[in-house]
């Protein structure tokens, strides 16, 4: 073809008739285990940060304790009310505009508000709370694994995110080779492994890793099938991607069913628009379609998805009344596509652009080749592999414009794209390898590439080396730490480079000095070795902020271990069958730690701090003897103002006031450093009708 080299040739040759091979295998074997060497040492040193690890692991240890693999109940109670006109077993109430509100914690505090604004004396009670956060396929694999024998602890249960970030490099590779080359494939893997969010996501407990880990095999093994002529390699490769899916759905949501159908049926269409002329289009697009539903055995792999997803669904919906299945469909889905409005006013707004400003932070140091990674796919230079190209772009662009137009946005919710984006940047830069000289623009756009990237790096130091200065500081919090994590994490990466404040000089003026090289390198026409000292310092970089800054720095204001171990002997000191009260948040590192010692009262009203009261005192009136709550420092000085606030009320002579009564809390324990400090009250039960 016209403008093509006799390389450029041999690379579509060899993507179309590339085998898995010894070689191959040798290749993923090596970089899973430099995955496992970068990511497993130290894995458990850190506590359970996030609510997700935290609950993964009380929810799997608590399945095989009390053989329920059907609902995913919590180590902690929660209140089960009955109120005048409202059945506590009743799923569904309505707020004061008509809106329905699902069983979750809109529903509770729903609730709550309803018995505090009118006369109303519930009758509460308590059972485990059961968690409907996710489908339960994600809790079932530690069970598993923990009724195999494996203790459930902090490190155990990362793993289950560590090892599907080293399958992902594996599955990276092989996207590379089959739609490029080998070496694409290698380059791919080493960007992905270096990306800032997939390192970090790698070394947490949560479900996206493994979600992402489901769908990029889901679309390698589509393109495997629909490339191959083999009906043994189609029915594989399909009834893998059918099982795959399947295992998405009950880990996350059906909407990924969904979106690969989506995802596929775009690329087909432009596909057809691509090699047919403008009026045979529409006809050769359902044409493809029809082809591509018999080799997928469509209706058959339908009838496996059903099988495996539709039972614990049936189970699950009878299990709580219908309960989980309109807190999945309404909330988790519908209202966070901006559909309905069950439960919006819990969630945080972000704009349309969210996921391009992450991708950013979260992508880099590799994101500065994207844009020329994307126009490298419509080069007349590309031809020969443009649907290989289009494949990765559709797969990247679709799955972005998907989750941008949700109304709730999440940077993880994008980790299936990193594979598509990578193996654009790593075709970019092995093509300017190949090539160099010969190819002007593409050289440019590298060496761009490169400076940009040495010019960040330098910006990132002084910014960095900024944070020390406390009057930059505190204008930096307020712009960039957006909630609680990123304060924490801002200050505490504050703290460690003003303590160590000459070691951060020589380390910054090192990985500048590198950049700067690898930019002179490929300048010069060396870009193996600058690719080859760009990871380098990104790897150093990388071990230096989880080894150091997370794990010593940021644990102490993230982890609740040091506050349950001092409030361990008084949860351990109360009689049988009493628990401590959580108000407030569910804290659910601390229940972890102490399984079944908390009964949680949840908020009522961030507004109104006398139907917080309510709620507290309601959980709280009953005891004949002193109750030991936990709840955080600016709820605890919520309720001291709102007691002064009783006070002067009663003093004006308003009746209404009397069913406040002041809660008599006492402080007992606290923890100051942590990101959201804690405070053990005793609770003193109020005096008898007859003593007042």
């Amino acid at each position: 073809m016209p403008g093509q080299t006799t390389n450029e040739t041999s690379v579509a040759d060899s993507a179309s008739s590339w085998r898995l091979g010894l070689t191959d295998v040798f290749w993923i074997l090596v970089l899973v285990v430099a995955g496992g060497l970068l990511w497993l040492p130290g894995l458990g040193a850190r506590g359970l940060w996030t609510s997700g690890e935290a609950r993964a692991a009380q929810v799997a240890r608590r399945m095989v304790d009390h053989a329920d693999y059907v609902t995913m109940r919590q180590q902690m109670r929660e209140p089960h009310l009955t109120v005048a006109g409202t059945d506590g077993d009743d799923a569904v109430t309505y707020d004061p505009k008509g809106k329905t509100i699902v069983y979750d914690h809109a529903w509770r505090q729903a609730v709550w508000r309803r018995m505090s604004e009118g006369p109303l004396r519930p009758e509460v009670r308590y059972r485990q709370l059961i968690s409907i956060h996710k489908p339960v396929f994600y809790y079932w694999l530690i069970a598993i694994a923990h009724r195999l024998g494996m203790e459930i602890n902090n490190a155990s249960v990362r793993c289950f995110s560590t090892v599907p970030a080293m399958c992902l490099l594996g599955v990276t590779y092989l996207l590379g080779c089959m739609l490029y080359e080998r070496r694409v494939g290698l380059v791919a893997a080493l960007m992905l492994a270096t990306c800032v969010q997939f390192w970090w996501q790698a070394r947490i407990c949560q479900m996206d890793m493994l979600l992402a880990l489901m769908m990029a095999s889901v679309f390698l093994l589509w393109y495997a099938g629909d490339g191959s002529t083999r009906a043994g390699v189609r029915f594989a490769a399909f009834g893998g991607a059918y099982v795959l899916l399947a295992a998405a759905s009950l880990m996350k949501s059906f909407a990924y069913m969904l979106l690969a159908g989506l995802i596929i049926l775009v690329f087909m269409a432009v596909e057809t628009i691509v090699q047919h002329p403008r009026g045979r289009r529409v006809r050769a697009f359902g044409r493809r379609i029809r082809e591509a539903m018999k080799s997928m055995h469509f209706f058959a792999g339908l009838l496996v998805y059903l099988a495996l997803v539709a039972p614990w669904f049936v189970l699950i919906h009878l299990e709580t009344d219908g309960q989980y299945t309109r807190s999945m469909f309404l909330h988790h889905m519908f209202s966070r596509a901006g559909l309905a409005h069950v439960g919006r006013e819990f969630e945080k707004k972000t704009e349309w652009w969210f996921y391009l400003a992450r991708a950013c932070v979260d992508m880099f140091p590799w994101v500065i080749m994207l844009p020329g990674a994307v126009v490298q796919v419509f080069r007349r230079r590309c031809r020969r592999t443009w649907r290989s190209g289009a494949y990765l772009l559709v797969w990247l662009v679709v799955w972005l414009v998907f989750f941008s137009g949700m109304r709730y946005r999440k940077n993880e919710y994008i980790l299936p794209l990193y594979p598509p984006a990578m193996v654009l940047a790593a075709k970019m830069l092995i093509d300017f390898i190949r090539v160099q000289a010969a190819d002007v623009r593409l050289a440019r756009a590298i060496r761009l590439a490169f400076a940009g990237l040495a010019a960040g790096v330098v910006a990132a130091g002084g910014f960095a080396l900024g944070l020390v200065n406390e009057g930059f500081l505190n204008w930096v919090v307020p712009k960039f730490g957006t909630n609680q994590n990123d304060e924490a994490a801002l200050r505490a990466l504050a703290d460690l480079l003003a303590g160590h404040l000459a070691v951060t000089m020589i380390v910054l003026a090192l990985l500048a000095a590198a950049m700067i090289v690898a930019a002179a390198l490929v300048h010069i026409r060396r870009p193996g070795i600058a690719l080859g000292l760009l990871t380098a310092g990104t790897v150093t970089v990388m071990l230096l902020a989880t080894n150091v800054l997370m794990d010593r720095v940021m644990d102490p204001r993230r982890s609740q271990r040091l506050f349950a171990e001092r409030i361990g002997p008084h949860a351990r000191g109360l009689s049988r069958g009493r628990r401590l009260v959580l108000f407030g948040s569910e804290q659910q590192e601390l229940v972890y730690l102490l399984p079944d010692r908390f009964d949680f009262v949840p908020w009522v009203d961030a507004v109104n701090p006398l139907n917080t009261v309510y709620a507290l005192k309601s959980r709280l009136a009953a005891a004949a003897v002193p109750e030991l709550v936990v709840m955080e420092r600016e709820d605890w000085e919520s309720i001291l103002a709102a007691n002064d606030y009783y006070a002067r009320r009663r003093g004006q002579g308003d009746p209404w006031v009397d069913r406040f009564s002041k809660v008599p809390l006492a402080l007992g324990d606290y923890n100051e450093l942590h990101r959201e400090p804690l405070v053990l009250l005793q609770f003193t039960p109020w005096p008898t009708a007859a003593a007042r």
